[in-house]
């Protein structure tokens, strides 16, 4: 009880040492696609938001659009220390949860009081799939992988617990309330408007000066929050590049670290154009390429290698890594194939 604590991440590093690029690869491409996604909802958001406006007499493109969200994060991009980002991770959090609440009131009222008049009358919205789809199911599995995007932290933030003890505890909480909330914006938003529902849920809402605060308030949390999902690729491309270089003392390398993190943002942009016509196929994607083996693949064999010890143990992990697998290689050649169909 009183011996040194073991921190799981330098056991499973010294366990697997190989697999070490591996998984570094892998949170590098995912955090890049989180902000493509994030970035094509940005552009699709502001579109709406400028044509409603203005009456559809100002159109922007999503390139534009693209454009000067790569000009928003680039400076941002250019903060060392993460914490100086701090201020960032509060605004869109309370930005990201006043949207919210504000899908939720609009997705009840269409459902429920979507008739005044009438009083409280449940009215779905039009051609809803009550049980299966059989068509479109595998993009949303892939979305429903998606939702793990934050599983790299897990073991930092058990390391970094003072009382480490309660953390199954606090994963399972969070977890809990995760899962309601995404069942619950997403639940509410298909039953409210049914085949009519858009990929960026904020699209269903009605036209009006609220709306449009709302929608950018939205984007503006989007944007600010792509500082912070980026900034982990960042710093593994950065470290893979320059190795032990610093730029403290040395002003050249600084600056090609500077136009790395730069020509980082650029690429993203670029892929993000790729993608702009299809987001939810592009998310089911982003989700069955980065996020299962984040998810299921990577833990499972790191537990198996580094921390299971019984025979019903290893097998658990074994059968976790299979399915990973599986789901990984079913949805992205299901997605892949349906690119470019409606859904």
């Amino acid at each position: 009880m009183g011996g040194p604590r073991i921190k799981k991440g330098k056991l499973i590093n010294e366990s697997c040492p190989a697999t070490k690029p591996t998984v570094l690869v892998a949170i590098s491409v995912s955090q890049i696609g989180f902000v493509c996604g994030s970035s094509i909802f940005i552009a699709e958001n502001l579109q709406q938001v400028v044509q409603d406006i203005s009456h559809n007499l100002l159109t922007l493109s999503t390139p534009q659009i693209l454009f000067f969200t790569g000009i928003f994060l680039s400076p941002l991009i250019l903060i060392r220390n993460i914490a100086r980002l701090s201020f960032v991770a509060v605004i869109s959090s309370v930005l990201f949860l006043t949207g919210l609440v504000a899908l939720i009131y609009f997705d009840v009222k269409s459902l429920f009081y979507s008739s005044p008049s009438e009083g409280i009358n449940f009215t779905p919205g039009p051609n809803i799939t009550y049980y299966f789809n059989p068509v479109s199911y595998s993009v949303f599995i892939g979305t429903a992988v998606y939702s793990f995007e934050g599983i790299g932290l897990i073991i930092p933030i058990y390391d970094a617990m003072a009382k480490p003890q309660y953390f199954p505890h606090v994963l399972t909480a969070v977890m809990a309330v995760v899962a309601l909330v995404f069942s619950l914006v997403g639940g509410l938003g298909y039953f409210a408007f049914g085949s009519k529902v858009q990929t960026v849920a904020l699209l269903n809402l009605p036209n009006g000066p609220v709306v449009h605060t709302i929608r950018m308030a939205y984007t503006i949390a989007a944007a600010l929050s792509n500082a912070l999902t980026i900034f982990p690729a960042v710093r593994i491309i950065e470290n893979a590049v320059f190795k032990q270089k610093t730029g403290k003392l040395n002003l050249a390398i600084k600056w090609q670290k500077n136009l790395l993190r730069v020509g980082i943002v650029v690429l993203t942009m670029f892929i993000a154009m790729f993608g702009a016509n299809d987001l939810d196929k592009f998310i089911s994607l982003i989700g069955s390429i980065c996020c299962t083996p984040l998810s299921l693949i990577f833990p499972s064999l790191f537990h198996y290698r580094a921390i299971a010890t019984t025979k019903r143990q290893k097998m658990i992990d074994i059968s976790l890594a299979c399915f990973g697998t599986f789901i990984m290689l079913f949805t992205v050649w299901t997605t892949a194939s349906q690119w470019g169909t409606p859904t």
